[in-house]
């Protein structure tokens, strides 16, 4: 995980995560959600195998997926 720092010119930002990797979502934790969006990220949602599924079968667009 990286985080904005005073160096990368976007101090509006320092603090706020700028890169994570490997995210995961707890399935115990989820319940029956589909979707969720991390905190403070704006551009970003995640979402269930199960709704992207529901996504691609009525063939929506605009819609980018990446593996997390």
């Amino acid at each position: 995980m990286e985080y904005w720092r005073p160096e990368d010119g976007a101090p509006d930002r320092v603090g706020d995560y700028r890169l994570v990797r490997g995210l995961r979502i707890d399935p115990s934790q989820a319940g029956d959600s589909d979707i969720f969006r991390p905190r403070g990220w704006s551009s970003v949602l995640l979402v269930s195998e199960r709704l992207k599924q529901a996504l691609e079968d009525e063939q929506l667009g605009g819609i980018r997926f990446i593996e997390v």
